[in-house]
């Protein structure tokens, strides 16, 4: 394993852990922002959506990190994170009181790849993303 490697997987180490100071300082470092970890195809984005840290998650989409990314768990295959985390756990999705902190992410997951995907829709986009991204700091 490379230098570049070990320092690519520690950023999704570091998302994974919650530590947003290391993820900013690797960012401005210019690691891989999209670096896939292992053979399943973990990134820093969906490292961070899963332990449901709502700062790295929007300081990782504010830099660029790319949702539509494919995915490789036990034979199944995921066309992106949106997909994957609302089929692979769709259980953390809602709770008694309505859309949890998790289900907020995956919303906001969800309306940046379409952002992506379709431009010309930007602004509406951008204040649903706004707006579930504060619902899930709640």
């Amino acid at each position: 394993m490379n230098m570049y490697q070990l320092i690519a997987d520690q950023f999704v180490l570091a998302a994974e852990k919650g530590n947003t100071e290391l993820v900013s300082v690797l960012i401005d470092l210019d690691v891989n922002i999209n670096h896939q970890q292992n053979d399943v195809g973990h990134t820093a984005l969906c490292k961070a959506v899963l332990g449901e840290h709502v700062d790295i998650v929007e300081l990782l989409l504010k830099n660029k990190a790319d949702p539509r990314f494919t995915i490789h768990v036990d034979g199944e295959t995921y066309p992106d994170l949106s997909y994957y985390l609302s089929r692979e756990h769709s259980h953390r999705l809602f709770d008694l009181k309505g859309v949890t902190k998790f289900g907020h992410l995956v919303s906001t997951i969800h309306d940046q790849i379409q952002l992506l995907n379709s431009p010309d829709t930007a602004h509406i986009i951008l204040l649903k993303i706004e707006d579930s991204i504060s619902k899930a700091k709640e």
